[in-house]
């Protein structure tokens, strides 16, 4: 998977099974390949969600990817809201399970402090 944050850094040192190439789309660039994860479980704090498993993310985080890598998705979420509602928001990124994968809701509780 292609990096470009952490060129430059000690991972080039301390983990030699990364690697460091010109970006092969800007070639004036350098990108850090470094191997995919396939982690448990991903936590993962939602901007919002709707019933049916569909979460806004923050744009700034990479926490689509690492839902996609991983076998089982737990998310809290700031607020559950429609479909519709959801769509109309354009400050994030949305994820939602694909159909057919390990991927599923098992229950949305709301939670009071």
């Amino acid at each position: 998977m292609p990096v470009r944050g952490h060129v430059g850094s000690d991972y080039e040192r301390l983990r030699p099974e990364f690697r460091v190439i010109q970006n092969p789309w800007a070639p004036s660039e350098r990108v850090m390949l470094v191997p995919s994860i396939s982690p448990d479980v991903a936590l993962i704090h939602a901007i919002a969600a709707t019933e049916d498993g569909m979460l806004l993310l923050d744009h700034m985080e990479d926490d689509a990817l690492l839902a996609q890598a991983s076998r089982t998705v737990v998310a809290s979420t700031e607020r559950v809201v429609s479909s519709q509602e959801l769509r109309r928001w354009r400050r994030g990124r949305s994820w939602r399970p694909r159909s057919g994968s390990s991927h599923r809701r098992s229950s949305v509780a709301p939670v009071r402090a």
